[in-house]
């Protein structure tokens, strides 16, 4: 995977460790989320404490990009399956992630759609026009 897929898939997983709260969305069980091929990219999660988890990321046979991250952190469970798809601009034409956090639902989503970019998290959504590349990104909650 180049350096800025990499990068993105790694804003995107701390933008929704940071976004987590209480969501509208129907919550995906753990069971549910996507699961590695045997070939995927695998990073394990650690500190000077141990390992808390699993980072895997991959591309499906339909260039789709997934990724699939398991931690705990302290007692603190994060479940989350992410996938996303570039648009001829080279830009997120779609991300949806889903799974769980210590906070809850963890969905969110973003699509570019016939001239509209559109997004819903846990704390946002939106719409804009979308005509040239462009990326939006959501600040999580600080309390």
């Amino acid at each position: 995977m180049d350096n800025h897929l990499y990068a993105m898939h790694r804003i995107l997983v701390s933008i929704l460790l940071a976004a987590a709260a209480a969501s509208p969305f129907a919550q995906t069980p753990t069971a549910e989320l996507a699961k590695p091929p045997a070939n995927a990219r695998h990073f394990v999660i650690q500190s000077t404490g141990g390992k808390h988890g699993d980072s895997w990321n991959w591309v499906a046979p339909d260039g789709t990009r997934m990724a699939r991250e398991s931690m705990n952190l302290r007692g603190q469970i994060f479940e989350l399956d992410s996938s996303g798809t570039s648009g001829s601009d080279g830009m997120p034409s779609a991300i949806v992630i889903r799974g769980i956090t210590p906070q809850g639902d963890a969905a969110e989503t973003f699509t570019v759609s016939s001239g509209t970019a559109g997004w819903k998290s846990p704390i946002d959504a939106g719409t804009a026009r979308y005509s040239t590349p462009a990326f939006y990104v959501s600040q999580g909650r600080t309390d």
